[in-house]
């Protein structure tokens, strides 16, 4: 089994084959995974914007929501080794999805991601690393 940060709520940087996440939240209870996005945007990619997220890592689920949002998402299906399985690209605001064979969930703002990115990612494993200051 993967080894996951000990706290409930973390930030952290992460890749996932041709993926790259500098901000990329972690939410480990039941609260913080129902929360997810609420409260956070996407990162706008301007330095000067400490709040923006490059993704939201939902552990110990198989589903998501995407009530209230007022973006789309990208998302990927993790295995209990955090291995990329399957993914779902622009799910719209008001909908739910779900992969009974996944143990944990990456959502990321909604983009064009071409096919030699998406077959990068397939059977990945996602890789998490302390925040680097970005000096």
């Amino acid at each position: 089994m993967a080894q996951l940060p000990v706290t409930r709520t973390l930030v952290c940087d992460a890749t996932l084959g041709a993926l790259t996440m500098q901000r990329l939240l972690v939410a480990h209870s039941p609260w913080s995974r129902l929360r997810g996005w609420y409260g956070y945007q996407p990162n706008s990619g301007d330095r000067a914007d400490p709040g923006g997220l490059d993704g939201v890592l939902l552990t110990h689920t198989s589903s998501i929501h995407t009530l209230a949002m007022g973006f789309a998402l990208d998302v990927f299906w993790l295995d209990k080794g955090m291995h990329c399985i399957g993914w779902q690209l622009n799910v719209r605001p008001w909908r739910c999805s779900w992969n009974l064979q996944a143990a944990h969930v990456l959502e990321r703002p909604a983009t064009s991601i071409d096919r030699q990115t998406l077959n990068s990612v397939c059977q990945q494993r996602l890789q998490l690393a302390p925040l680097r200051s970005r000096d």
